[in-house]
Parts: structure tokens; sequence; C-alpha cells
């Protein structure tokens, strides 16, 4: 039993032995020489009601923003109820706790020692009741009652009890206080992670795109919707290797016919996934076929914190997912990704088909197994669409919550993949994808695109060039931002301020000269913070207004923009999606 439920059972336990005390009490109220047994058990009741009070406003507090509140309430009347079972909830209180979970827990258990005493000395059953279910027994068996009702034994007891109690409130109270901080130091932990992989990701694709095909292949990279909490308890590399990667890789398909759709009929989309191997390509022998796997045993599970529009499954794109690779047999290493690919699709394998590695290190290079996962195009229903086709095209199709979403995982974007080969320096609205099925947007399926084989990236730029690029880049990220609330490209969004007068812009305008980006952008501050709040609105400011920061951008001061970005969106998208 885990110490999460044992909380439940003394919160149970309370009112099971104050039952049991009540009816002592009636057995001897009518008893004149045992009035005085009456009124310290009357007292001892009130106690114990006070500290089962004082532990259900603890439970309450811990389980605040971590499950339903329409679900509190249920949980603190029902302590022995499946709820208080349920792993993930578990998880969520695991990371509230952060390194005081064990002390927690250990203040639980020995809370429950206490009242497992309280309930022994009462002589109350498995049932929850009291044995002697008659008062004219307590006549027959005065001395045991005597014995059983010893206040010195329940005093001790409930001493333990308040104590424990005590702990309990302080313990929580410290948690609660830091807990935003935590969780900015995990995001930055986790984002940190992501970036090192996906570039890693990247590396290993471009070393095994050689070959001979006339055209370039196109890769699709599924950006991570959820962050995962790290906690101190949490090793880094088991966090990594229980994520999945979602990618595309396009083929030019001879069986699509129409050319003058090239980009959404007639190319072939094959979905993979890959994941952090156990295996070191050391041990390894190169080949391009396929070979049959099993799945090996990870991480119990990621913690998600956000919800999405919709369910983020796989299933959207038609996955079905293979199984991992049976480490006793010898794993392979694919030296083209395109052939080993094509095979995997003709011979309908949907299982491990190989490894590739980045060979950042050679001595411990990264190595990661590959999950071919069909092709979700086949019958020509699947495209991607770009985020500038949508808002010049199709924008009215978004709800609101799609487009705090979108701004959100945007934003996310530019944390999990800046730096990277994936992301350009300046984001654009060009380079991000949705997935579209059956002619419906999917906007939980966000990407960014990459067009492979390419050249080896150029020499390393002057650092004056990076921090000038990382002040637009937020720039950017902050229009974007507001076409995705308007719905529309930032020149249409230009175009309606024409009448604007000049008093709300920062600098004097000559007749006729256009408005800049950020003229633009700040035209509609007032209409988005109307329509959609202070928060959105706060967020586009904190990004267009970046020269604000001082300090050089390579310290982090970037970073502490986008951080603060996000969490404005995100509650925001909590909101939304209630």
């Amino acid at each position: 039993m885990s110490g999460f439920e044992v909380a439940g059972v003394v919160l149970g336990s309370i009112p099971v032995v104050i039952s049991a005390l009540e009816f002592y009490i009636r057995g001897l109220g009518p008893i004149r020489r045992w009035r005085r047994f009456t009124l310290e058990l009357e007292s001892l009741v009130l106690k114990l009601g006070t500290e089962e009070a004082k532990l259900q406003n603890v439970y309450e507090k811990l389980l605040r923003d971590i499950v339903p509140d329409d679900q509190i309430e249920p949980m603190l009347m029902g302590p022995f109820g499946p709820l208080w079972k349920d792993p993930r909830t578990v998880d969520r209180i695991r990371q509230r706790l952060w390194r005081h979970s064990k002390l927690f827990e250990a203040n639980v258990r020995q809370m429950n020692d206490a009242m497992e005493d309280m309930k022994q000395k009462l002589n109350i059953g498995p049932d929850g009741k009291v044995r002697w279910m008659e008062a004219s027994a307590m006549k027959k068996q005065f001395r045991r009652v005597m014995f059983i009702l010893e206040q010195d034994e329940y005093q001790s007891l409930l001493k333990r009890l308040r104590e424990r109690v005590s702990s309990l409130e302080e313990l929580l109270s410290g948690n609660m206080e830091l807990e935003p901080g935590r969780c900015r130091r995990s995001q930055a932990t986790w984002y940190r992670l992501l970036r090192d992989l996906s570039a890693s990701i990247y590396e290993a694709l471009r070393s095994t795109m050689i070959c001979a095909c006339p055209g370039l292949h196109d890769f699709v990279f599924r950006l991570m919707s959820q962050p995962t909490v790290i906690t101190p308890h949490d090793n880094e590399l088991d966090v990594v290797k229980a994520q999945k990667f979602y990618l595309m890789l396009s083929f030019a398909s001879t069986t699509l016919a129409s050319e003058a759709n090239l980009w959404a009929t007639s190319r072939l989309w094959n979905l993979m996934s890959l994941s952090l191997s156990n295996v070191s390509d050391t041990t390894m022998t190169t080949t391009t076929s396929t070979t049959t796997a099993s799945s090996a045993p990870g991480r119990r599970g990621i913690r998600f914190a956000l919800p999405t529009p919709e369910s983020s499954d796989t299933s959207q794109l038609g996955i079905n997912m293979g199984q991992g690779m049976d480490f006793q047999e010898k794993p392979q290493l694919i030296n083209n990704l395109c052939q080993a690919m094509r095979r995997s699709r003709k011979q309908g394998i949907s299982e491990c088909c190989g490894r590739i590695t980045d060979g950042s290190t050679p001595a411990r290079p990264r190595v990661f197994e590959v999950y071919p996962l069909g092709c979700p195009n086949d019958n020509g229903n699947w495209s991607p669409v770009s985020l500038t086709s949508i808002l010049e095209e199709d924008a009215a199709s978004l709800s609101y919550s799609d487009r705090i979403w979108l701004a959100w995982i945007i934003t996310s974007s530019v944390l999990q993949l800046e730096g990277t080969p994936w992301l350009s320096r300046i984001p654009s609205r060009d380079t991000i994808f949705l997935s579209k099925q059956n002619g419906r947007l999917c906007v939980q399926d966000v990407f960014v695109m990459k067009r492979l084989p390419e050249a080896p990236p150029l020499a390393k730029q002057p650092a004056m060039l990076i921090e000038t690029d990382r002040s637009a880049a937020l720039k950017a990220l902050g229009i974007i931002l507001v076409e995705i609330i308007c719905g529309q490209p930032i020149d249409r969004l230009r175009s309606t301020l024409n009448n604007t007068p000049a008093s709300i812009f920062t600098r004097p305008r000559a007749p006729g000269m256009p408005l800049s980006d950020f003229e633009t952008a700040m035209g509609f501050m007032d209409r988005i913070s109307t329509s959609v709040g202070v928060n959105y609105c706060s967020a586009i400011k904190r990004c267009i207004n970046c020269d604000i920061y001082q300090g050089r951008w390579g310290s982090g001061d970037d970073k502490e923009v986008l951080f603060g970005v996000l969490n404005l969106l995100e509650q925001d998208l909590k909101a939304a999606l209630g």
C-alpha cells in the first residue's frame, strides 16, 4: 500500500475510533459512578474530531490543483475509495512534495500506527465495530472496561497523532510555498534535455540520409506537447529514455498522380517514433535490413501537467505502436534510413527496424531505436499544412482554445528547439505545420519541418550577431502570437490600421509611411486585452518589448522571458480548457 493510500486509511480510521468511543459513552452514561470516564471520553472525542478536521484541511490543500475540484470532496468523504489509488494523483503529489515525499509518508504511517493501536485498545473488530454490542456486557466485565478506557494510554496516542498532523501541516506549507520556483527549475531542466535530444536526433537522421533518391526528403518533427516534471528523485537518463519522439519522412510517390499538388498529394509520409536506446553502438553491426523486436521496460510513466484541446493520442494519425527490441538479439545499425523505411513499409513491419546514432561523442554516442508506424496518407486523406496557410485560408476553423493551445506550444517549441537545426534562428510560421486529415485540422499535432540531406552547418556566428538574433527571435515570436489570436497574417492586420490615430504609435509617422510589424502589433493590444485577457496581452508585450530586459542574452535572459511568456499562456490554456 502506497503512502498516499495509507493517508486515506488514516483519515477513514479516525471516524471509526470516534464511533467506538461514542458507543462506550452511551454504555457508560446511565452508570453514575462512571460519569468521570464519560466526561473524559467526550473530551477525547472532541480532540480526535479536531485532529480529523485539521487532517482534512491538510489533504484538501495537498489535493488542490492536482485533482479536479469536484473530486476533492468525494475523496475527503470517501477515504477508502479508488480515487486515493490513482497512480497519476500519487505522482502529482510526489512532485508537489519534491524531495520530502518519503518524510510525508513516514509521518502518515506513524499516524496509522497510532490509530491502529487505538482501535486495538477499544476492541474494534475488522468490521469497524466494537465487539461488545450491548451496554449490559460492560457491567459484567467492569475491570476490563476500566483497563480499556485507561486515560493515559489514549492521551499518549492522541499526542502522537497531533504531532504528526502538525508535522504534515508544516511540511506541506513549506513545499507549496516553494512549488512555483521548483516548477520553473524543472521546466528549465526538461527543455534542456529536449534541446539536447532533439539536436542528437537531427544529427542521427542527417547521417543516415545517404540515399540516391532524385529529390530531397522532408522530415516533420512533432513537438512535445506535455512537459514532464523532473524531481530530485528522478534520474535524467531514465527520464529521456521514457520519451518517444514522433517524426514523418516524405517519399515521392509514383502511385499518386497529380504533380500539380506535389506537397500535399503526391508525397507519401512514413510515420516513425524514436526513443533512446540502452545499447551502445559499439556493439552493433551495420545493416539496412529489418529485425523483429519486443519491448524493453522503461520508466513507469510520463507525468503530464497540461491538458490539450483534444486527446494528443497518436491514433489521430493512425499510429499502431510496435514492440520494442529484444536485447537478446543482435542490434542492427541503420546506415540508410530511406531504404530501411521503404522496406519496412513494403513488408508491413511495425516493430523496431534498427537503430541510428548521432555519432556526437565517439566514446559514447547516443543511439535511437526506430519504429515504423505506417503511412497515414496511404489513401490520400492526410497532409501537413503550414501555419501560414491556416492563417491565410482556414483560421475560422480554429476555436479560441485552439488558438491559445497553438500559442502555447509554439512558444514551447522555441524552448524545445532553440539552438538546434530543427528551428531557424528567427521563428517563422512558414516552418510550423499542423496535420490535416479528411479535411479536418488536428490542432494537437504540431510539427516543424526540415529538408534532408542538407549541407553541413556553416561556421559559428559571432557572439554579437547571436545576441541580435535572439532579440529578433523573441520579437518574431510576439508577432506570431498576435497573428494566431487575431486569426490573420500581420500584413492583413496592418491594412486594418490605416485609419488608426497616429497617437497610439511610438514614433512619429510621415504621411503614407507603412506601419512596422511592431507598431501593428501594438495597435491591436487593446483589442486583445479586451477580448482575450491581460495574460495573453502581457505575453505578447514581453516578447516584442524584449529590448527592455537588460544584460547579455547569453546569460539566459531570453529564456527567462520565454518561461514568463509560457507560464502566462499556460494560465490562459488551463482556463480555456477547463
